[in-house]
């Protein structure tokens, strides 16, 4: 049995109490918790993470208890999603609610990695690469 556990902020109870997230978007937000990282509270676990920890099989059903918590300010998405790429969140933590304008990058060289087509070509240009093949003469 594992000695890790999660804390869940008293803003999430508020939230349930005043019917706006449900027990089903609370569970959500506890498995994200749990993977989340204390200091900031950004998290990225794959929907079938959240799916296993939770017991819901449905990951239309986790989606749909994302974006509830997200509309309760209790999560803000700060990323991915994309191309089997789980999304990235940061969660509620003891300090209070998320913010937007406090999200730092999670991997701040990614944009210095990722280059267009039209950047690589011409890249290659600038060093007299022309993906041509030499050939025997």
């Amino acid at each position: 049995m594992s000695t890790r556990f999660a804390i869940i902020p008293e803003c999430v109870f508020d939230e349930l109490a005043a019917r706006n997230i449900t027990a089903r978007d609370v569970a959500v937000f506890a498995a994200m918790a749990f993977h989340a990282n204390a200091d900031t509270g950004v998290c990225y676990p794959g929907m079938d993470v959240l799916s296993k920890r939770t017991g819901i099989s449905d990951v239309r059903t986790i989606y749909r208890a994302t974006k509830a918590l997200a509309d309760a300010k209790l999560i803000c998405k700060i990323g991915g999603g994309y191309r089997d790429r789980a999304a990235t969140f940061r969660i509620a933590t003891k300090s209070g609610k998320p913010s937007p304008e406090r999200v730092t990058p999670v991997a701040p060289n990614h944009a210095e990695r990722v280059t267009s087509h039209a950047e690589r070509v011409t890249s290659h240009a600038k060093k007299g690469v022309t993906g041509d093949t030499p050939t025997d003469q």
